[in-house]
């Protein structure tokens, strides 16, 4: 999973935690590893037209947490995280998930019961020098206020189900092209599936506040973290096969669990 789905799913699972009972870990920023080789993570409001970098634009919070107390003060009663496809038919979204800026786009929702404000992020590299290897200045804006919220609900036993079957079916995949390696990658993410606690990763287990969700929520996040293997050279999207039915075969299943990832990952975290 990269770093820029990793951690708005961090600030939105904690900023509901924090807006609904008022916790947040001590430790939350900048040592949460959501924040790991970020030189800053700042909010501003998008003044009219201007552009992320403009003069015009008002700082809102300097850091995670004294955004999620600017939300607060201001009455915002929960967040909810949202996916929209980019439409390019040329370059799907799960060829470009690995690229900064590919993949679709992850938007923030914060809601204030009828009316909802929608946040983005822009991640970039300017610091390239930094001995800490905090490369990222990562910036999120306002990007349009009093918007309607989509109050998506989901039904988590069926998505459940269906990842399932999508994950069976490109593990089934992988192993009938011998592709051993991939096969046991989505032989684990099935794993996670039944048992999330056999998660390998101790990022996983802090990306969310996993205590203030069900059984049901954990299995569907972790497996979604577990079956990302969308990325560059080397990773899934890599892959090619000469024979064109194949080849097809490939990025159909490859479509259809980018997309069942991307479902898992909002019906999971907004269960909150």
């Amino acid at each position: 999973m990269t770093n820029i789905v990793s951690q708005i799913i961090s600030l939105v699972g904690y900023g509901n935690d924090y807006l609904y009972n008022g916790t947040l870990p001590v430790d939350f920023y900048p040592e949460h590893p959501a924040f790991q080789f970020c030189k800053k993570v700042d909010f501003i409001d998008l003044k009219g037209n201007a552009t992320p970098l403009s003069s015009q634009n008002e700082t809102v919070a300097e850091n995670p947490l004294e955004w999620m107390i600017y939300l607060k003060y201001k009455g915002c009663k929960n967040l909810r995280l949202y996916f929209q496809y980019s439409g390019d038919e040329n370059f799907p979204d799960y060829k470009s998930a690995g690229m900064v800026g590919g993949g679709g786009y992850w938007r923030i929702e914060a809601n204030y019961g009828s009316n909802c404000d929608i946040w983005a992020s822009r991640w970039e590299v300017n610091s390239k020098d930094d001995s800490g290897k905090n490369i990222w200045s990562v910036t999120y804006g306002l990007l349009a206020k009093d918007q309607q919220p989509t109050n998506l609900h989901c039904d988590l036993s069926i998505i459940k189900n269906v990842t399932k079957k999508r994950l069976s079916a490109i593990s089934n995949f992988a192993a009938k092209q011998q592709l051993k390696n991939w096969h046991q990658i989505f032989e684990n993410a099935l794993a996670v599936l039944e048992n999330p606690e056999s998660a390998d990763s101790d990022f996983l287990h802090l990306m969310i506040p996993k205590e203030k969700y069900s059984l049901l929520a954990r299995q569907i996040m972790f497996t979604a973290y577990a079956a990302w293997v969308f990325g560059g050279i080397g990773s899934w999207n890599d892959l090619f096969f000469k024979d064109g039915n194949t080849q097809d075969c490939y990025e159909q299943l490859s479509y259809n669990l980018y997309d069942n990832i991307c479902v898992n990952i909002i019906a999971s975290l907004n269960s909150y």
